[in-house]
């Protein structure tokens, strides 16, 4: 089926030919398909095409995008894997085309009188990115369970598809727009391990998606609260960190707000730190070596911890204090060893960050009171932002936790925009830890409503996000067959009146009307007349026809 690409779009002579020969494949018993297997051929199947004319392109787009919405509708998904990545490859090139855009706006017809406004087209046009990948984000979702590869296939179609990056980060977080909510109640109900591998599989399938890698950091530091109680609970932290480890790749590390990447930090030190604490450290030089090393490590997380998040510093993270421990540990190996010198600087800093220090006690008996510490590293205050929330929360002040909210929304302070503030994981939990109290919720739940109403408004969407998507997937999706043309049997640049539908309902009464297979009822006509007569609509089912082919000049 793909002998011919290299001929369509040649030359004009050669794309008329092409055309026309397409143009006879598609009709059918007195009617013009989306698709037949003479048409595919002729217009090159799946390869991608290498010319010029977007009318051309426009025809491949609908052939091989209905194809792929018939193999997937019956189970074929190998199958339908090519014809969807073509058929979206053409679609974003047309997004991308003024011609394109031009010559449809010029295809046109006015709609009681008065022509197509052109800031629908823009409209439409900035739309259709999301319409045509949210059938890809269905798809990733409908299959991630029963058919995990086939559904990595979609979500790496969607990375790739060429539509501008907005959108495809829009399909992205849409793929995992229930997660957080669901991650949210996991945290609440203690019941971590279901939704830690549902938040997993999202990351294998997509694996630099901010939000499940986000939310996966967000569960394994909730999660290791709960454990450390247990008697092993220090190794089943480290498990659990390991976990982590195997589930997120280095790309998906870095795009972790920092709040909770320095969360995931703190446990990193504390695993190395609290499972090396014998009372006292033995007199063996390799083992000292060894303890020396492993806590030079669990500093190095710990400093990174506070340079990411000074709110760190608050209870019940607390960072500095185990900073504290993990110098007096090593001072008094420097002191083991015969460097007292080194032993003195170390417990220095441990004092200047926790002058209480426990495990410094007995070696300030021995070395004596050490001198001011350096300066800090880090700033001293911690920076109030949404990550406050969470510590408010812990302290059961949840009115206090609303109110931060409602001053982080006038102030813009926290998320660095209103729609990341609205999706931080501890506004998440606020608005869980308020769900019972009617009062509470309707408070917050305003707050969001305000903070997403404005993310979207800085998206720039112009309202095309509030457009029906006749793309969207379902069980019986057959965009293409589903023409309101077809349906009020008029041509894609036919004025459609009122007379029209008239006509066709008489039909319909005085016996059985089919277009394309299926039964027109009185009901198909009505919804086809008022997408026709609606700008959006016809705009909308004027880019799912087949262009009429012009004459070929003589």
């Amino acid at each position: 089926m793909t002998r011919r690409t290299a001929d369509v779009g040649a030359g004009e002579d050669v794309g008329a030919d092409v055309d026309e020969r397409a143009w006879a494949a598609l009709h059918r018993d007195g009617e013009v398909h989306p698709w037949t297997a003479e048409a595919e051929e002729v217009w090159g199947g799946t390869q991608p095409y290498p010319g010029p004319d977007d009318r051309l392109r426009h025809h491949r787009a609908i052939c091989l995008h209905t194809r792929a919405y018939d193999l997937q509708r019956a189970g074929e998904y190998a199958l339908a894997l090519p014809y969807w990545r073509a058929a979206v490859g053409e679609w974003a090139a047309l997004h991308a085309s003024d011609a394109f855009w031009e010559r449809l706006a010029g295809r046109m017809p006015p709609i009681d009188g008065r022509p197509v406004p052109a800031e629908v087209l823009a409209a439409v046009r900035r739309a259709l990115p999301g319409m045509l990948l949210d059938v890809h984000v269905a798809l990733a979702r409908e299959l991630r369970g029963t058919a995990p590869e086939p559904a990595g296939e979609h979500v790496a179609l969607i990375r790739g598809s060429g539509f501008p990056a907005g959108a495809v980060a829009a399909a992205r977080a849409a793929l995992v727009e229930e997660l957080d909510g669901r991650v949210a109640e996991a945290i609440d109900q203690r019941r971590f391990g279901p939704t830690f591998d549902e938040v997993a599989d999202w990351l294998r399938l997509d694996p630099a998606a901010p939000v499940p890698a986000r939310l996966l950091v967000v569960l394994a530091n909730e999660w290791a609260w709960t454990l450390i109680g247990r008697d092993d609970g220090w190794r089943v932290v480290r498990n659990l960190l390991r976990r982590v480890d195997e589930v997120l790749p280095p790309e998906a590390v870095e795009v972790v707000p920092d709040d909770d990447r320095a969360r995931l930090l703190h446990w990193q030190g504390a695993q190395l730190l609290y499972t090396e604490m014998p009372p006292r450290i033995t007199d063996d030089p390799a083992e000292i070596q060894r303890i020396e090393r492993v806590n030079q490590r669990a500093e190095r997380y710990y400093r990174e911890s506070l340079t990411r998040s000074p709110s760190v510093r608050l209870p019940p993270w607390e960072v500095e204090k185990d900073l504290a421990k993990c110098l007096a540990r090593q001072a008094e190996c420097a002191h083991l060893t015969g460097r007292d010198a080194d032993a003195r600087r170390l417990l220095a800093d441990a004092v200047a960050l926790d002058a209480g220090c426990e495990w410094a006690a007995d070696l300030v008996e021995r070395l004596g009171a050490p001198g001011p510490g350096p300066a800090r590293r880090w700033p001293l205050e911690a920076t109030v932002d949404a990550a406050e929330i969470d510590h408010l929360l812990v302290g059961g002040r949840t009115v206090e936790a609303m109110e931060l909210l409602e001053r982080l929304e006038r102030t813009g302070v926290g998320a660095g925009n209103r729609q990341g503030l609205a999706e931080h994981p501890a506004v998440a939990r606020l608005a869980a830890a308020v769900r019972p109290h009617p009062l509470r919720r309707r408070r917050v739940e305003a707050v969001l409503a305000r903070l997403r109403a404005g993310g979207e408004a800085q998206a720039g969407t112009g309202g095309a996000a509030a457009l029906d998507n006749p793309w969207r997937w379902h069980a019986e999706a057959d965009p293409y067959r589903d023409s309101a043309f077809g349906v009020l049997g008029v041509e894609p640049t036919t004025v459609v009146r009122r007379a029209h539908a008239v006509a066709r309902r008489s039909r319909v009464r005085f016996g059985e009307v089919r277009y394309l297979g299926r039964v027109v009822d009185e009901a198909a006509i009505n919804a086809a007349e008022q997408r026709l007569r609606d700008p959006v609509g016809r705009v909308l089912e004027t880019l799912r026809v087949h262009a009429v082919r012009e004459p070929r000049p003589r």
